[in-house]
């Protein structure tokens, strides 16, 4: 399949069901239906490792066609199978979520520029996350008002195995017992990361998310003389590997080892069960850069994370973690 050149088409939108549609030339985006799943799953699948969160969506949460969880939009490219009979074929996607978390996924950066101006029209964007080139394409394509607060130069990260080492004594799952500290451990990770903090904003949401990972075993910790240290989260699962996030340090005992020691624990229960694990950080974050690769990660694809206004409330000191 080759990209197509947009020229001088002008793009228009057309009803489907309940959602717009946009045509531009021989490229048609619409919503993804559930029949055509399969063909999503074959589109992610042509490099599963930056698409973990998008497959777990449709393996564990059945996210396809109109879902309380979100939306997959497919661009659709007219391709000849034979003189005459033009068929379409799913060429790219992006997920937008009722709460405006928006990923996109597309093999050629010529489609994140259409995916990027039909999203502009109907969806308002708050954080934006995914392969590099991706995201900022489908950021600038689009006619926007909203303003970037956060914009992150990040790295998919992947282990495939747990380097030789410590692990971290006190390294366990999360208990209810917990869910007050991991909740102002949550809040001030956000806060430090995104530039605010979901306890102000939504503190019954926020509190309820914690919760629920915890419930679900999708949270470890490490406890030091009755105190919790550190805490990491399970993000998005599925048959093709695992992604991790949400790591926080306490602030006086970062730089000191501790997270790479509890992160080789982690990594020994999580690949015990999934082929890998991935992560997305900050590439500025050296410390935290070290951290992980002496547990066992390996640099992958380019990543971005942008944060739009609105937003809730800035953070004025770096996070670094180790």
């Amino acid at each position: 399949m080759k990209p197509i050149g947009h020229g001088s088409a002008r793009p228009f939108l057309v009803r489907l069901g309940s959602h717009a549609a946009l045509l531009q030339g021989r490229m048609l985006v619409r919503p993804v239906l559930p029949p055509e799943r399969p063909a999503l799953q074959a589109l992610l699948l042509q490099d599963p490792l930056p698409n973990l969160f998008l497959l777990s969506l449709i393996e564990q949460e059945a996210v396809v066609g109109e879902s309380p969880r979100g939306t997959f939009y497919g661009l659709w490219e007219e391709q000849l199978t034979r003189p005459g009979t033009p068929r379409r074929e799913l060429a790219a996607t992006v997920y937008v979520s009722p709460t405006g978390l928006v990923v996109p996924w597309c093999p050629w950066i010529e489609h994140a520029a259409v995916l990027g101006r039909h999203i502009a029209q109907i969806h308002t964007t708050q954080l934006l996350i995914g392969p590099r080139a991706d995201c900022d394409a489908l950021f600038r394509a689009g006619d926007r008002s909203e303003v970037v607060r956060t914009h992150y130069d990040q790295r998919l990260y992947v282990a495939r195995e747990v380097s030789p080492g410590p692990v971290i004594p006190g390294l366990r799952k999360a208990s209810e017992d917990d869910l007050r500290d991991l909740a102002a451990f949550s809040s001030r990770m956000m806060l430090e990361d995104l530039g605010f903090d979901p306890a102000v904003h939504n503190p019954r949401g926020h509190l309820a998310a914690v919760s629920r990972r915890i419930r679900e075993g999708r949270t470890w910790v490490v406890e030091h003389d009755g105190r919790l240290i550190f805490k990491i989260d399970l993000g998005s699962a599925c048959s093709q590997g695992a992604m991790l996030g949400g790591t926080y340090v306490l602030p006086s005992l970062r730089q000191q080892g501790l997270c790479g020691r509890a992160m080789r624990g982690v990594l020994i229960d999580l690949l015990a069960t999934h082929p890998c694990v991935t992560l997305h950080l900050n590439e500025a974050n050296t410390p935290a850069v070290g951290c992980y690769e002496r547990a066992g990660f390996q640099r992958d694809i380019a990543m971005r994370l942008m944060v739009l206004e609105p937003s809730y409330q800035t953070s004025t000191q770096p996070r670094t973690t180790s």
